[in-house]
């Protein structure tokens, strides 16, 4: 039963750092984003967009899930 316990606290943690890592990847993209938009212009900078807008739905729904399974 212990071994259990151990398991799902290293579970509970591994998904919280991985809710952080695509919190991290949504704000390093949308910095990216508005030094690519300033230098370069509209045409190169959209996929950093894309990347930053998923980053940052994948860390909502995965803090989303994460309470779900709490309640």
């Amino acid at each position: 039963m212990e071994e259990n316990d151990t398991y799902a606290r290293k579970s509970g943690k591994f998904q919280k750092f991985m809710e952080w890592i695509w919190l991290f990847i949504a704000f390093i993209s949308l910095g990216t984003w508005i030094y690519s938009l300033q230098k370069e212009g509209e045409t190169d900078s959209n996929m950093l967009l894309i990347i930053s807008a998923v980053s940052f739905l994948m860390y909502f729904l995965r803090r989303y899930l994460d309470k779900k399974k709490k309640s």
